[in-house]
């Protein structure tokens, strides 16, 4: 994660490039999420705009809710009734979001140049909006809202593809969705979209969506190598057990928290009352950890235990891309 004081529109558009988003008034990348109790794979989406086209069924529908509400693009002013719009909007439709609007945007002022999409009813009602920030060639959508109310109109669908439009229309190459979770039905709409991509960080670049299927998930890699590994302590008379890590990204969030473990599964074996050997493994070097860890637990800002346990990362005794080693260290430690 990284928090410049500034951010130009060009500077937004290489850190999209390479697969990174925004995130209140940060940018960040990864490979994957806590969602709800399980690890999944974040699978970061674009859309190539020129020549970009909707299909019969979205053109139908964007049609209809052209006729229904006025649709305004603007820069952002946020009121009460925004605010209000996304504590129902957030009841409605559940999941990890933030509790306020004011926690997916940040704090003012902004480093981002943003916009936003406004839909009211005849009577001037808001009904749906979203926010977006403006690169020199590309736009990043943050977030989008609808009244639960007009749920069947799929607003939150029609603002993102208005925006792709918007963005298209304007002479941009690319709209940036966000990341999508492969198994989590609510991130789907993200893919009703022609000409769409996902980044791919083995090859650094981005390849359309239908090599999706043939991508090797970063969860089932990780996986893959923890049940090597397991088979391998086993064989050498080490008994070890699967150890989730939801809290793996504490460090990226609060520096304050960097010597939490960040491997987001791991084998663990404990070695002595405060003593746990852990191992993980390393996607980018392709290649096992080995750790020594101290369990303990969360605090909240008052100091009062949360009872949410972390591992604090005491020693990195080794690296081996040789499971058999891995398991001789973890004899030896």
């Amino acid at each position: 994660m990284v928090r410049p004081e500034s951010l130009s529109v060009e500077a937004l558009d290489a850190y999209l490039e390479t697969g990174w988003y925004r995130m209140r008034q940060a940018l960040f990348t990864c490979r994957f999420v806590t969602h709800g109790s399980r690890l999944v794979p974040a699978i970061w989406t674009r859309s190539q705009l020129p020549g970009l086209s909707f299909n019969k069924s979205q053109r139908k529908r964007m049609n209809k809710n052209r006729r229904l509400f006025t649709h305004a693009f603007k820069d952002v002013v946020l009121g009460d009734e925004h605010r209000a719009l996304y504590r129902r909007y957030r009841e409605h439709v559940g999941g990890d979001r933030p509790d306020e609007l004011d926690h997916v945007l940040g704090p003012e002022p902004s480093i981002f140049q943003s916009q936003m999409l406004e839909l009211r009813d005849a009577d001037g009602r808001l009904v749906a909006y979203s926010v977006f920030d403006r690169g020199r060639t590309a736009i990043q959508s943050v977030t989008g809202v609808f009244d639960p109310d007009h749920a069947r109109h799929s607003l939150g669908l029609h603002t993102m593809l208005a925006e792709v439009e918007y963005a298209r229309d304007s002479g941009l190459s690319h709209h940036y969705a966000g990341y999508v979770l492969p198994g989590e039905p609510s991130m789907d709409y993200k893919l009703r979209v022609r000409q769409l991509e996902f980044w791919h960080p083995e090859r650094n670049d981005w390849r359309p969506i239908d090599e999706l299927d043939g991508y090797a998930l970063p969860t089932d890699r990780i996986r893959r190598a923890l049940d090597v590994a397991d088979a391998a302590a086993r064989a050498a008379g080490i008994v070890t057990r699967r150890l989730p890590n939801p809290r793996f990204d504490l460090g990226a969030w609060n520096p304050a928290l960097s010597s939490c473990l960040e491997h987001p599964e791991v084998l663990a074996c404990r070695a002595g009352p405060r003593n746990v050997l852990v191992v993980g493994w390393l996607l980018e070097e392709r290649c096992f950890e080995l750790l020594r860890c101290t369990p303990g637990t969360l605090q909240s800002a008052d100091g009062t235990p949360t009872g949410e346990l972390v591992m604090v990362v005491r020693e990195r005794l080794a690296r081996s891309r040789s499971p058999e080693f891995i398991a001789n260290s973890l004899r030896r430690a």
